[in-house]
Formats: structure tokens, sequence, C-alpha cells
């Protein structure tokens, strides 16, 4: 039995969705020693270029939710 107070694990489809909601353009995904590297693509708006976000973690899910922490964090 689940209740409301039981944190669902968020698929890599949700944490997806998640980062281009915050402006994602692209991401990349590489195995590495560490596990999963993750580059992610962020529009800075017309002619102002990209920003380039990477984080290396154990999971696509761990490397997904550092980068929306870094995202949420320079909102």
């Amino acid at each position: 039995v689940q209740t409301a107070a039981t944190p669902q694990p968020a698929s890599a489809a949700a944490l997806s969705k998640q980062l281009e909601d915050r402006g994602v353009i692209n991401q990349k995904q590489d195995t590495a020693p560490e596990g999963v590297r993750l580059t992610c693509y962020v529009s800075r708006g017309p002619g102002a270029g990209l920003r380039i976000l990477e984080v290396t973690a154990a999971d696509y899910t761990s490397a997904a939710q550092a980068i929306l922490r870094q995202l949420d964090a320079t909102r």
C-alpha cells in the first residue's frame, strides 16, 4: 500500500520532460567509469548562445536530478 507521502521514483522520461521544461534543448548521455556522464545544453535566448551543464553520476536518474538542482539554483 502506498500513501500520498510515499515518493515515487522519477522515470527517465519524466526527468527528461522536467529538463525540457527548464529549457534544456538537447542532452547527451555517455558511459563513464563512475556510471553515466550527462551533458545538457540550455538555450540562453536568441543570439546569446548555449549554456552547457555536465554531471557524472551512478545512473541517469541521479545525473538528471543533479542537473535539475543546478538549473533550479540559477533561476
